[in-house]
């Protein structure tokens, strides 16, 4: 487990940062966080560089302002650890780069992000950070209680899955939660027909390979006294899956292992965790290996 020291919360200064404020101060507590920074960006049109310079003041008459309402959200609605350092910041910009570039900068173990309805606005730009940020992501989507009651995690049983099952121990231990939901979905591959067997059978196959693993998996693992649910699943589309489950069983917190199919999987997340930010309202914590490919992110945010 990851613990998550430097945090960084992208706030919009709307009716949904109070929500996104109190998760933070959530996480900030649990893991005893060192320093967390709440960052919003004011768009503005393109100012080449020559004007900007000699009219500084085009960039700078809506900071004040905005400087204002950020630190009376924060004031409102963080509550902050002791000994935790406070940093509110107002810049100019592109907000997917100017994040992106303080994730660099800071070196942040967590980021923060909440995102709109389907119906709402589009919610591509908390993905996008989601997804390319080289620390784990904390997305708040709809408009999600502010409690720890039931955590869900979602499992392949690799390295990532090590990580993610390590957060949600921590945060149920935090949060004196008993027992934790850890799902595997599987499915049935499609050349099973030329083993000559059925679709049943081989259904049967799979799934009791996924429980060997399963077992092999928990050796391993030190629940700390908490109990596992365990929960397998026979479905062809693992993230409409995972948010089913997680409609069924009224999960306050999805936990899930960040994975790519390349060497940027430490930033580029894999798709059933980008699938999944899209379909539930629920809390998604996705878990990365914090400094992955730290080149690929540097040219990266070089050709944004």
């Amino acid at each position: 487990m990851y613990p998550f020291k430097k945090i960084l919360v992208g706030l919009n200064l709307g009716p949904r940062d109070e929500t996104v404020l109190k998760y933070t101060g959530m996480f900030a507590r649990m893991f005893e966080a060192e320093e967390v920074t709440f960052i919003t960006v004011i768009t503005t049109p393109e100012v080449p560089q020559t004007v900007g310079d000699e009219f500084p003041e085009i960039m700078e008459q809506d900071r004040e302002p905005t400087e204002d309402k950020l630190n009376e959200a924060v004031a409102a609605h963080f509550e902050a650890p002791e000994g935790t350092r406070v940093n509110c910041e107002v810049h100019h910009g592109d907000r997917l780069k100017t994040i992106l570039q303080s994730v660099r900068e800071k070196d942040l173990d967590l980021v923060i992000v909440g995102k709109k309805r389907e119906s709402e606005a589009s919610g591509l730009l908390p993905e996008k950070l989601a997804r390319k940020v080289p620390c784990s992501a904390l997305l708040l989507s709809g408009e999600p209680q502010v409690k720890f009651g039931s955590i869900l995690v979602a499992m392949d049983f690799s390295k990532h899955s090590v990580d993610a099952l390590e957060t949600a121990l921590a945060i149920a231990q935090a949060y004196e939660i008993q027992k934790l939901d850890c799902l595997h979905v599987y499915e049935v591959p499609s050349g099973y027909s030329r083993t000559g067997k059925s679709y049943d059978d081989f259904a049967a196959i799979m799934e009791r390979n996924a429980r060997k693993e399963c077992e092999k998996f928990f050796d391993r693992i030190d629940t700390r006294g908490i109990e596992i649910n365990h929960i397998f699943e026979l479905n062809s589309r693992p993230s409409k899956s995972i948010s089913e489950i997680a409609e069924e069983r009224d999960s306050d917190l999805l936990v899930v292992g960040a994975r790519g199919r390349s060497v940027g999987a430490a930033i580029f997340m894999g798709s059933v965790t980008e699938r999944l930010f899209r379909l539930t309202e629920r809390p998604v914590l996705a878990v990365k290996k914090k400094g992955e490919c730290l080149g690929l992110f540097d040219a990266l945010i070089d050709v944004l």
